[in-house]
């Protein structure tokens, strides 16, 4: 069985980046999965960037069980 995965190579920062991150996930689809750290998705910060997902439409799914990088053992 083959699968193929696509991985957006664009990383946005600044000012005004959430909001532009927000536009280029309306681009690729209708369900984003956000991959993050346990702490952050408990953050206001991370609270305001899903209300920005919802109010452009977009449902999206969280995936927060990241315990840092992976080591090479």
């Amino acid at each position: 069985m083959m699968t193929e995965l696509l991985l957006p190579k664009k990383s946005i920062f600044g000012k005004g980046a959430v909001a532009q991150a927000v536009e280029e996930l309306k681009k690729l689809g209708e369900k984003p999965l956000v991959v993050t750290g346990p702490h952050l998705v408990k953050s206001s910060m991370f609270s305001d960037f899903g209300d920005l997902l919802l109010e452009a439409g977009l449902s999206y799914g969280v995936f927060s069980d990241l315990l840092g990088e992976p080591t090479v053992d």
